[in-house]
């Protein structure tokens, strides 16, 4: 899981109408996929920022063509027809109103939202997170929280840190955002492998923070 950029801005009518709330300290629209006017924007947008990658198991959404910044006109996204095989996930749910609330919290908090594989966001649904493993965030940096074994081709936290920060790393990987599920596992390793036999950068498209550390345990692999 790599740390995220979500800094380029190419939705800017959705993001001038969230800061409209933040700023004047209101409570946001509530949350709709199926009905809000900016909801394109904000999925695209953070596709953008995620090279097209779920944010958590790094697995494809979405082809790059759809995310070229020719597709944004007057800082809206210009098609609406759904090309992305993810849902729009907040990290921290707290932060979402709930059903039967009158009105949102902060449902549409660019800070709080990624794209996420929809078998990984299901899976989470509103357990309880960790900030430690929020890919946006300043301190997050993948090569000091995280280690990959190259053999079983499973994440978990460096062994280098404090066993207590290893247990809350631990969690956020087995037990919320699913980055070591049975399936993902098996893709991951097939992809790797394959790059290797191959010899080709081609698999490269997805699971790109397992081949950086592929790389820096000085594996074989293509260039």
């Amino acid at each position: 899981m790599r740390k995220i950029d979500k800094s380029q801005i190419l939705s800017t009518v959705y993001k001038q109408w969230e800061e409209n709330f933040e700023t004047n300290n209101l409570p946001h629209d509530k949350y709709n996929s199926a009905t809000n006017d900016y909801y394109n924007d904000v999925v695209m947008n953070l596709l953008y920022c995620q090279k097209g990658l779920c944010a958590y198991t790094e697995v494809q959404l979405c082809p790059q063509e759809f995310i070229e910044k020719e597709n944004w006109l007057q800082g809206k996204y210009q098609f609406n027809n759904k090309v992305n095989n993810g849902q729009l996930e907040h990290f921290d749910e707290s932060l979402k109103s709930k059903r039967n609330d009158s009105c949102g919290k902060k449902d549409w908090l660019w800070s709080n939202l990624f794209m996420v594989d929809s078998d990984t966001n299901n899976r989470k649904a509103t357990k309880e997170v960790d900030y430690i493993l929020k890919p946006d965030t300043e301190e997050y940096n993948e090569f000091e929280l995280l280690d990959y074994d190259t053999e079983s081709h499973l994440f978990g936290a460096n062994l280098s840190l404090p066993a207590d920060i290893r247990f809350r790393i631990n969690y956020m990987i087995n037990e919320v955002l699913g980055i070591n599920f049975p399936n993902l596992v098996d893709k991951r390793r097939n992809t790797i492998v394959k790059a290797i036999e191959f010899g080709t950068d081609c698999f490269e498209n997805e699971f790109p923070t397992a081949f950086e550390f592929y790389r820096k345990k000085e594996k074989k692999m293509p260039t």
